[in-house]
């Protein structure tokens, strides 16, 4: 390996990594900035490794790599601050190698049970992440991609409970130091030898019960559906909760690339009212948690409904960055279905109106046959809050509008905007979004005979 590392500024040339072995100027995960340089050398001292904890395979690029443990230049840490930005950017460099490495040796502790969580970790979050890792070890390949920054941030929650603020994917001086540590030789268990004793009928023992916070979760998610204002019909209040699996959380990357926190979202059997999928916020005493109920099939059957898992996390999405009201997007939801019922009557007469007026135009002057066609046409005409005209800002759809435009992008129909989806791919999950703020704040709906409307 080469002595000397050259580290060059580089603009986003390209939206999937850097070219250049350069730091852009980004707050890490202790609020501090690292200098942008527009050239600078770092020499190497002659102790210093590509790796001290194990002879790893990697796959890294020339000039990406091998992996090392490369110092700081600026001295604000023991190594440079990487990390996946919310802008398409990526760190490709030896410093992502040997992260990862020291990273698969925190997971491989982790599993083995020889590494512990800072006391008061929340462990359900932690092992919620670490289910989300599709396979171990992640692969040394110098480049922080999402499966990287997802062990990021279960290192961070397992090593700085009740700190959210370091929960940010980022390697920077305050995450470095533990993550330092796994180079340190893993500690020896000695061998337990069970004592020889006779054998017994072991005991009956029940069925593990749902952890503390779910059932918080779904006693508060029954309270909210059972106060629906549109009525019990319908409405089935939720027994049970679960957080999403790793094939869920996969395919709805494929919609939302990483802009949702999965550890705050649940699915129950419940329903709204008519029996309709309703997403929920909740409000916890160990945080704030999104619950979509979706009814017993997709609870029970992970995947076979995926355009309405895909809708629904539309509305965990709006709730997550909305930096006023998380709750916003359920207000508007049912105040845009009032709407499309309340405009309802005067799209169909309207719709009666222009068809005979056209009839006219054409030389019908029957009466009879002039009503006819004026009953057809209002029959014809119907409102819903889901139907939207492609084209418009972020901030002039509402809630639901908003849903079915990415459900329709994943599911490859309709004419979703893509200025939209491209908004929603932009965000790292929990990041206030203004347009998301405005789109919340107004009730809409749309009528079928509107020109270029896509009606569901």
């Amino acid at each position: 390996m080469q002595n000397t590392i050259m580290h060059e500024q580089q603009t986003d040339f390209e939206p999937e990594y850097w070219d250049g072995e350069i730091w852009p100027s980004v707050t890490d995960d202790a609020g501090l900035d690292t200098e942008e340089f527009d050239d600078y050398r770092v020499e190497m001292p002659a102790t210093v490794s590509p790796l001290d904890v194990t002879e790893a395979t990697h796959t890294c690029r020339s000039g990406e790599g091998p992996p090392a443990s490369i110092p700081d230049p600026t001295g604000a840490g023991l190594h440079p601050l990487v990390y996946r930005g919310s802008s398409r950017r990526r760190s490709r460099n030896p410093t992502v190698g040997d992260a990862q490495i020291l990273l698969n040796e925190f997971i491989s502790r982790f599993d083995a049970g020889v590494h512990n969580c800072t006391p008061g970790a929340n462990l359900l979050a932690v092992r919620q992440l670490r289910a989300a890792i599709p396979s171990v070890p992640i692969a040394v390949d110098c480049r922080f991609g999402p499966v990287t920054e997802t062990a990021v941030k279960m290192f961070q929650q397992c090593t700085f409970p009740g700190d959210p603020r370091q929960w940010d994917g980022k390697i920077g001086p305050v995450t470095w130091p533990p993550l330092e540590a796994m180079r340190t030789p893993r500690p020896v268990i000695p061998p337990v030898i069970p004592p020889v004793i006779p054998p017994i009928v072991p005991p009956v023992i029940p069925p593990p019960t749902v952890p503390v916070d779910i059932q918080e979760i779904i006693r508060i998610a029954r309270g909210i559906l059972g106060r629906l204002p549109l009525g019990p019909t319908g409405i089935v209040l939720p027994t049970n909760a679960r957080f999403l699996t790793a094939a869920e959380q996969t395919r709805a990357d494929t919609a939302y690339s990483g802009s949702i926190d999965f550890t705050k979202v649940v699915i129950t059997d419940g329903l709204g009212g008519s029996g309709r999928a309703f997403t929920t916020f909740v409000p916890t005493s160990s945080g704030d948690f999104v619950a979509m109920n979706m009814g017993p099939g997709p609870f029970a059957t992970p995947l076979s409904n995926a355009r309405l898992l895909i809708h629904e996390l539309a509305h965990c999405w709006q709730s997550q960055h909305n930096g006023t009201s998380p709750a916003a997007f359920m207000t508007n939801s049912l105040l845009s279905q009032a709407e499309a019922i309340k405009m309802l009557p005067g799209a169909k007469a309207s719709a009666s109106a222009r068809a005979v007026a056209a009839a006219v135009r054409r030389g019908v002057r029957n009466p009879l046959t002039l009503a006819s066609i004026g009953r057809a046409a209002a029959s014809a005409e119907d409102t819903s809050a889901y139907a939207y005209v492609p084209g418009r800002s972020f901030g002039n759809y509402a809630a639901e509008q908003i849903a079915e435009q990415v459900e329709h992008h994943f599911m490859g129909r309709g004419r979703p905007t893509p200025s939209v989806i491209a908004h929603i791919q932009s965000l790292a999950p929990h990041v206030f979004s203004a347009q998301n703020n405005t789109s919340l704040s107004t009730a809409r709906a749309e009528a079928s005979s509107t020109p270029g409307v896509v009606f569901p």
